[in-house]
């Protein structure tokens, strides 16, 4: 893979889902981002009910969700088209940004769901968050007793990355939410 293509997707993945606050204007309906409008062989999938989806809030951003709406803690969904092999790069990655002496991996599953290369991840400790993601010498911010639940979706078109991070019992409770998520994966027939 091309070194511009990692640092892009180093930046685009580093800026993912954090708890912020929300303006009206952010909110978006269902049917602000169309499925529809890709071709066939690529994701279609569905977000649980009680999430909220909002404006992405960056141009990377193919779909936001509001998943706690106490904390406002976001999942972040990125697309890059054409896309290969990125999975076990992007695994180490997000492994790294849990502090070394403070981190389990709890999850890390590849599998077919729906004629979907699928892998979950998922991680606890204390999260590193960079202040400057694409600057290795950012300074972090220490974010104890975290969680990362992640899934990538590898297809034709692309591939297909979801994220988002949390406090454990925020998280926790999105669990179940976001297994419905991944269990929605299947392939555009048309």
């Amino acid at each position: 893979m091309p070194l511009i293509a990692i640092f892009a997707l180093v930046l685009v993945l580093n800026s993912c889902a954090q708890p912020a606050k929300i303006l009206e204007s952010q909110h978006q309906t269902p049917q602000a981002y169309n499925n529809t409008k890709l071709k066939k062989g690529s994701l279609s999938f569905r977000a649980p009910g009680s999430w909220q989806e909002i404006r992405p809030s960056n141009a990377m951003r193919v779909k936001e969700y509001i998943i706690d709406p106490t904390s406002q803690t976001r999942l972040a969904v990125y697309f890059f088209p054409g896309m290969k092999d990125a999975v076990d790069a992007n695994l180490e990655r997000w492994i790294n940004q849990f502090d070394a002496n403070n981190r389990q991996e709890l999850q890390k599953n590849k599998f077919n769901q729906n004629h979907v290369t699928t892998t979950v991840f998922e991680m606890q400790g204390t999260y590193l968050k960079a202040e400057r993601p694409m600057d290795p010498s950012s300074p972090k911010l220490e974010l104890k007793d975290h969680t990362m639940l992640a899934a990538v979706a590898e297809t034709d078109s692309g591939t297909w990355f979801f994220k988002t991070y949390g406090q454990n019992p925020i998280i926790s409770s999105q669990k179940a939410n976001f297994d419905k998520l991944v269990e929605s994966f299947s392939l555009k027939n048309s």
